[in-house]
């Protein structure tokens, strides 16, 4: 075990409302770290950062709380640095945090049957998701599976966003609720993002990619209407 710890005090962030850097639970150049059945509430920043050079993180079956505030610090559940690989995020409730629940920029993530409402709830700079997922030199082996994504914590909240040169992502079995976007590729860079099995009621706009977007392939998923989802217009 290596490069663990806690820059910010206790896990329920030690007074409320207090400014922080970095997270409660920091992680860097760790291998092989399982993380489980813990709560923590009202942490001002980041609640559990997994940073560079982690190999074989899981974070599963734990509650997360954010600090429900609108603006402020850079608050996220989850957050993973782009050298972090092999991550298992899974089980876990994460709730009322101010940028976003779950945040990485990794390769073979597997983010899986975990729970997440009121998330990113800025609206300055801009909107975002509750799940996001960013890379700027490729991306490989993510998934997305089962989660339940509800209860938007404003008009301008996503389900799950995908942004930068990402190649190769899997969106499965999903069931996302009431958001402004349920599943949003918003850069034309985004390659061969597979959509499969997945809910979506209720949002403004069920799923939405940019042109330029390419390599989608949609099966199985059901519109609030219980219709299939349309396959994705052609390239112009």
């Amino acid at each position: 075990l290596k490069g663990i710890g806690s820059r910010d005090g206790p896990a329920d962030g030690g007074m409320p409302g207090t400014a922080a850097v970095g997270a409660e639970i920091d992680l860097s150049a760790s291998d092989d770290i399982t993380i489980a059945r813990i709560e923590m509430k009202q942490a001002p920043n980041i609640g559990m950062a997994i940073g560079t050079n982690c190999l074989r993180v899981q974070i599963r079956d734990s509650v997360l709380t954010g600090p429900s505030q609108l603006t402020g610090q850079a608050a996220y559940g989850i957050w993973g640095d782009s050298n972090a690989t092999d991550v298992l995020i899974t089980g876990n409730r994460i709730t009322n945090w101010t940028v976003g629940g779950v945040f990485f920029y990794g390769t073979a993530w597997d983010v899986s049957h975990n729970y997440l409402a009121n998330n990113h709830r800025q609206t300055v700079p801009t909107g975002g998701g509750q799940v996001v997922v960013k890379q700027g030199g490729g991306l490989g082996r993510a998934r997305i599976v089962q989660n339940t994504i509800t209860t938007p914590a404003t008009a301008v909240t996503s389900g799950i966003e995908v942004d930068g040169a990402i190649n190769g992502l899997a969106l499965l079995g999903n069931e996302i609720r009431g958001q402004w976007y349920g599943v949003i590729l918003q850069t034309s860079t985004i390659k061969n993002v597979l959509v499969v099995g997945n809910l979506l009621m209720g949002n403004q706009t069920n799923f939405y990619a940019v042109p330029g977007v390419t390599g989608t392939v949609m099966t199985g998923n059901v519109l609030s209407a219980g219709d299939p989802l349309p396959p994705p217009a052609p390239p112009r």
